[in-house]
């Protein structure tokens, strides 16, 4: 059985976040200009409020455990091919460059687009393959699909329930965009779309992020 992601699909929803507005954005600190390699968000989100399931079974209230931390979200699944592991990758890879001071302060979370499949030790399991070292571990949760795509929704990250072709294939569709969300306000500010950043420009906005807010 293979799996498809339809990417003319998955790239609209990243570039396109539902209809919200993206800019280049360039902070200045330290007494220069210092680019951040992210798009920002001409409108900033505030989370959502939401309680899922994390890895280890228990009521994850996502608001409440982002206050105070920059938290990276993140929507997909773990059959997936090609975007979600290559993400995933980068922003363990990234971590492992930043102070450990720096990484300590930093929530990676991974909402599950297929939650039919990727029970709690699926994704726990899944992402050990790209948090392994880091001093806090990537977060997992899960849902019933509605209330997911709900929450998506509320981001402007598209998301469509896994559909079963007439050949045995699995299409899962899912916005492919990192949301960044500021230790400072709660608020996103900027996101990563797929496939455009190294690991060393998500280290750089990454310790920028812990800094300031983008402008």
């Amino acid at each position: 059985m293979k799996i498809s992601l339809r990417p003319r699909r998955l790239r609209a929803a990243a570039l396109g976040l539902a209809g919200l507005s993206l800019l280049a954005v360039t902070a200045c600190g330290g007494g220069g200009n210092t680019a951040f390699h992210g798009l920002a968000l001409a409108k900033p989100l505030t989370m959502p409020a939401g309680t899922f399931t994390d890895t280890a079974g228990q009521p994850y209230d996502l608001a409440t455990e982002a206050r105070g931390h920059l938290t990276l979200l993140y929507f997909g699944y773990t059959n997936c091919p090609d975007v979600c592991p290559t993400t995933m990758a980068d922003l363990g890879a990234a971590l492992r460059k930043v102070p450990a001071s720096v990484a300590r302060d930093v929530r990676v979370v991974f909402i599950t687009s297929d939650p039919a499949r990727d029970t709690p030790a699926v994704m726990r399991a899944w992402l050990a393959h790209f948090d392994s070292g880091l001093p806090v571990p990537f977060v997992g949760l899960t849902s019933s699909i509605s209330a997911i795509d709900a929450y998506g929704q509320k981001l402007g990250v598209a998301l469509e329930p896994p559909k079963k072709d007439k050949d045995g294939t699995i299409e899962v569709t899912h916005g492919a965009q990192v949301t960044a969300f500021s230790p400072q306000d709660g608020k996103a500010h900027l996101v990563w779309t797929p496939g455009g950043l190294t690991p060393e420009q998500y280290a750089s906005d990454i310790e920028l992020l812990m800094k300031q807010v983008p402008a």
